[in-house]
Order: structure tokens, then sequence, then C-alpha cells
């Protein structure tokens, strides 16, 4: 319920449109619907359809994405949470690709006019490649990318993580990598 509620998805040629109908069984392959408020806050919800896809010994299974952006009155805060379940890929030399969940989530307000100031952060649950010949598998577990910028008065810090739970490739296993940067008191205006 709100002022104004619109329906975006994607214009595609008839040719195009016959494709995808034939993968997704007429869903559209993209959808936006957006609630804008009488307050003038809002919210957007993305979604994508999940599909199974085989052709010429390769196979797709994508399990579909989902995620809502939510703001407020003139755009003064942020939040969003997005999230894919997971993909599997399949190719003619029966080598597979599963990738897990990656999603998306940040908390943010408008500070100093034109930035804004919170928290956010990027997740993938696994990736793994299966072996093929000589090669040897890979895989990386639970990798982050993380921000956090947080405001005291006039002057605000930033601080960026970046970890991998488990990592390996080729001959290389690592764990527990992580990679940390602050920088603090920085003038806001």
């Amino acid at each position: 319920f709100g002022l104004v509620r619109i329906e975006t998805s994607l214009v595609l040629s008839e040719e195009t449109r016959a494709k995808v109908a034939e993968v997704l069984g007429g869903k559209d392959p993209l959808l936006v619907t957006t609630v804008h408020g009488f307050t003038g806050a809002g919210s957007s919800t993305l979604t994508s359809p999940a599909f199974h896809l085989e052709e010429g010994g390769r196979k797709l299974g994508w399990k579909g994405f989902e995620g809502t952006f939510s703001y407020g009155r003139n755009m003064t805060s942020l939040e969003c949470d997005l999230s894919a379940p997971a993909m599997n890929l399949t190719g003619q030399d029966g080598v597979t690709l599963q990738m897990g969940e990656i999603s998306f989530d940040c908390d943010l307000e408008r500070a100093f006019d034109d930035l804004y100031l919170g928290s956010g952060a990027l997740k993938l649950a696994s990736l793994h490649r299966s072996a093929a010949g000589n090669e040897k598998p890979m895989k990386l577990e639970q990798l982050t990318y993380a921000i956090d910028f947080g405001k005291n008065g006039d002057y605000f810090d930033m601080y960026f993580k970046v970890g991998i739970a488990n990592m390996e490739l080729e001959e290389l296993a690592m764990s527990d990598l992580r990679y940390e940067f602050a920088i603090n008191h920085l003038h806001g205006p």
C-alpha cells in the first residue's frame, strides 16, 4: 500500500522472449516492484526465478534471486537485503562449478549531505570447481567483503574487511585469510 506502485520488467525482442519462455516457462527473467509511500519513503523488490537448462552436454541450474531495497524520505537512508541461493554449472567435459549462496546487505544513513555511512557486506558461502584431467579441484568457502563507516561529530571512520575461511587452489591450501584496513578521523564536511 502506498502512493505509487511500479512494476518493471525487461523488454525483449520476440525471438529472445521465445527462448526465455522455453527456459522460464513464461515467467519474467527479472521483475522489479517498487512501492513509493505517502511519507516519501519506499521499497523495491527484485526477483528472478529459478531454472534448469541442459544443452549439448552442458547443464546450468540457477536457484533464483530475491532482493529488497528500502529507502527513507529524500533518500536519507538505505537498507538492502539481496540473496541468490545457489548456482550449479556442468561443462561438456564433466567439470562442475558450484556456487553456494551469495548475499549482499546494507544499512546506510546519509551524512554530510552526499556521503552514506553505515555497514554493508557481500558474502559468498562457497565456490567449488571439480577437477578436470590433471587439474586439482578448487575450493573457496565463506568469502566476505564488509565495510563499516561510523560517524563521530564532524568526523567519520572507515573500516574494510575481506576474509576467506578456507581456500584450496592447486597445491595451495590456506584457512582464516583476513585483510583488514581502517582509516580513522576523516573530516566529513
